[in-house]
């Protein structure tokens, strides 16, 4: 089980290459979650090949990001 962290997920950079990892440990069977505080980017193909998306904030309790509304709930 790993819980990857990152403050804003977007394609770029660095975030990209944790995208690639989450993919990646999640194909070897893996139960991989990505936490962030921002979604910035379309998530559908990494939750459609098992990887969990939640935005962390601290005015709320974590959440997990919905796809269809864009929003987190």
């Amino acid at each position: 089980r790993y819980l990857l962290l990152v403050n804003h997920l977007a394609r770029a950079g660095m975030e990209l290459q944790l995208m690639h990892l989450a993919r990646g440990l999640a194909g070897l069977g893996h139960e991989v979650t990505i936490g962030c505080i921002e979604v910035r980017t379309d998530v559908a193909d990494l939750q459609r090949d098992g990887v969990r998306i939640i935005e962390l904030s601290g005015k709320s309790k974590p959440c997990a990001w919905n796809q269809a509304s864009s929003t987190c709930g």
